[in-house]
């Protein structure tokens, strides 16, 4: 056993002082550290331990009472290098959910806040797609004629799937044929209040024409450039149009020209 050495200290913690607002460390409780060196236990000869023992200190200066004999613990060691390594991964895990908690907690409120305004933004959703469901231009159709022929639905599409000018259009009883889908165009023209259209051909970006813009019946159609001014391509759903002059293919029909079709 060694010599003893004694060491006064005092434990410190975070509080107001002096004048500033800011914490400073400031000096509690003031204690007495005994160090000193020690043999090994019975049965290690040979190993010497580090033994400490800290005493409290009384306002009048006096070290705390203790007893005659002390039986102090054993720290132990780590048993390997593992055990470090296995500590510190978990702490790594540990902040990794403290963060991922903060995360989640961010993302529910965001989803609340979210949930709360879903009412507003059907209500948009339901104003705008009875908007859309209004406005002819944003669909895509199948012009189908109203005659069938062999008991089947026949569709206007283009010869041979073409995409070049003047080909002719026919009907088809494939609707899935890659030149059935049709848009429309409305033209600055209005009859009976409601504008003119052209009819647009999606794959070919071509327009229906009638050909050669005769005004006699059962006219084909080709497909051509779209020009607003020319009248062979301009149509309309006006119904009082269509019962005037007839119908071209379902409710569309040809204003300029009163042209009929065989559909």
């Amino acid at each position: 056993m060694s010599g003893l050495s004694a060491v006064l200290y005092h434990q410190q913690e975070e509080a107001l002082a002096g004048y500033g607002k800011a914490n400073r460390p400031v000096k509690r409780q003031a204690r007495v550290l005994l160090p000193y060196t020690a043999g090994g236990r019975s049965g290690d000869a040979g190993e010497s331990l580090l033994a400490a023992v800290d005493f409290g200190v009384g306002r009048d200066g006096r070290l705390a009472q203790a007893p005659g004999e002390l039986s102090l613990p054993i720290l132990q060691r780590p048993q390997s290098s593992d055990d470090v390594e296995r500590i510190s991964e978990l702490d790594a895990r540990s902040t990794q959910l403290a963060r991922d908690v903060v995360a989640k907690e961010t993302a529910v409120q965001r989803l609340v806040q979210e949930a709360a305004a879903l009412p507003d933004l059907e209500r948009e959703r339901d104003a705008a797609r009875g908007e859309l469901e209004q406005d002819q231009r944003a669909w895509k159709y199948h012009l189908r004629f109203r005659r069938k022929r062999d008991g089947n639905d026949q569709y206007m599409a283009i010869e041979g799937d073409r995409t070049d000018a003047e080909a002719p259009l026919i009907r088809t009883a494939d609707k899935a044929t890659a030149t059935t889908l049709c848009g429309v165009d409305e033209l600055e023209t209005m009859v009976w209040d409601k504008p003119l259209l052209a009819i647009r051909n999606l794959r070919s970006g071509l327009t229906v024409h009638l050909s050669r813009g005769s005004r006699d019946d059962n006219v084909p159609f080709v497909q051509r450039p779209h020009d607003p001014n020319a009248r062979a391509a301009q149509f309309s759903t006006a119904k009082r149009y269509a019962d005037e002059y007839g119908r071209a293919c379902g409710t569309i029909c040809g204003p300029r020209h009163g042209v009929r079709t065989s559909g």
